[in-house]
């Protein structure tokens, strides 16, 4: 999409010039986040018809969301006063001018294959791209009932068109139900499928641990990769016609597939590839959380001075003891597995230490850590707690950890990433 959200010039500051590239992009996300979390039932593509449709209404809409974006940047860099000692860490922690994924070539390799969606600069191609990777981005979890979605859109295309070219006289209704059980039976629908369960096991893999097995994580990624590829391969025989072919074999099928393989990747990257902020924005992203942290949770974070599981113990505390006592054994019992307070003191820790010599690498420990803890931390709540307002409270307490760390990482990447890096 083209970046055209400079509607408001950000106050000069003395930060890397990173800073100001990467502000275009990750403005552009969250206002396309915040627009569809106030129109249910809209997506990005919906959003992107209706800025192209309406400019003024979409600028005037705009300007304050942008202006609070700006605030929240403002206030990060008030709140941690990092402007001298990102320059100091990004002289003392030197990286590549263009970081690789991962330390292996093998695995650069893969990963560079299975996201060479993002690269494309085909107009008609990249919208469907952008469309479908904010329909994944919501699906991270669920990338196989993502892949049904796509194969019903390749079997309804086929079928319109058979119905379409059907002789005079033929009982549609008839044939309708001949092509979808000959689809259904057919090799196209098999590489969807074979697909469907590549990724089943992707999600089951990284659903096990904060921090998967690179090993079996690469196997699996490369499994995917080469079903992906045997599903653009059964593209150009889908017997489509003209109108059909183009829409559907040249956009929507393609740009969903590479958006599917794009998300595994990032998903990969973030839990075994090297260490940097972007692996650690992309996982934070995994599971939406909304896009403004309860302002009650917000003033705490704030007056913690950074004590970020200080804010979670309390927090958590005050909404057990408002459970009955079964509901609360339950729960604290199920807590007991998952390790978030010990990996929000390492976070701590690391991002104090800006100023110096910092690791990088048990920074992203500590993010897969918190956000996986965060993840079964929600999954628990839902399952055992029946009051609504302890049920709104934790969420609300968990969501508006992610999203802080979020934006955390955001300015750290925006920030200590050394200027022309890759991301």
């Amino acid at each position: 999409m083209p970046r055209d959200f400079e509607l408001i010039t950000p106050k000069e500051h003395e930060l890397p010039s990173v800073w100001q590239e990467g502000f275009a992009t990750l403005r552009e996300d969250e206002l396309r986040e915040a627009w569809t979390g106030e129109h249910p039932g809209m997506d990005g593509a919906k959003f992107d018809a209706w800025r192209a449709a309406q400019p003024e209404e979409f600028k005037s809409w705009a300007e304050p969301h942008v202006e609070e974006l700006i605030a929240v940047r403002e206030q990060t860099m008030a709140d941690h006063l990092r402007a001298l000692d990102v320059a100091k860490a990004e002289a003392l922690n030197p990286g590549p001018a263009e970081p690789e994924a991962f330390g292996d070539q093998g695995a650069n390799d893969l990963f560079r294959s299975l996201t060479k969606g993002e690269r494309s600069r085909a107009q008609d191609y990249y919208d469907g791209f952008h469309a479908w990777s904010a329909e994944v981005r919501t699906s991270a979890a669920n990338l196989e009932g993502v892949t049904k979605r796509v194969t019903e859109v390749v079997s309804t295309a086929l079928i319109e068109t058979y119905l379409e070219h059907l002789p005079p006289g033929m009982n549609k209704d008839i044939e309708r139900m001949h092509a979808e059980q000959e689809f259904e039976l057919g090799p196209i629908n098999d590489k969807f499928q074979d697909l469907r369960s590549a990724l089943k096991e992707w999600n089951e893999a990284t659903a096990v641990a904060a921090e998967p097995k690179p090993t079996d994580l690469e196997a699996l990624a490369r499994k995917v990769q080469e079903r992906v590829e045997a599903c653009h391969e059964a593209i150009p025989y889908m017997g489509l016609d003209q109108l059909h072919r183009v829409e559907v074999t040249e956009v929507v099928v393609p740009a969903a597939l590479d958006a599917i393989s794009t998300e595994v990747a990032r998903q990969w990257q973030a839990r075994a590839g090297e260490p940097s902020f972007t692996g650690m924005a992309f996982r934070l992203s995994e599971r939406p959380a909304g896009d403004k942290i309860d302002p009650e949770v917000e003033a705490k974070f704030k007056a913690s001075g950074g004590d970020y599981r200080r804010v979670w113990s309390e927090g958590r505390d005050a909404l057990l003891g408002k459970l009955k006592r079964d509901e609360r054994n339950a729960l604290q019992k199920e807590m007991k597995t998952y390790d978030l307070g010990p990996n929000l003191d390492t976070w701590k820790q690391q991002a104090d230490k800006l100023n110096g010599r910092f690791s990088l690498k048990q920074m992203q420990e500590s993010i897969l850590g918190t956000a996986y803890a965060t993840e079964r931390y929600l999954a628990s709540v839902e399952k055992l707690v029946s009051d609504p307002a302890v049920l709104t409270g934790f969420r609300d307490l968990l969501n508006g950890l992610q999203l802080q760390l979020r934006k955390e990482v955001a300015f750290y990447r925006e920030c200590v990433t050394p200027t022309g890096a890759g991301t």
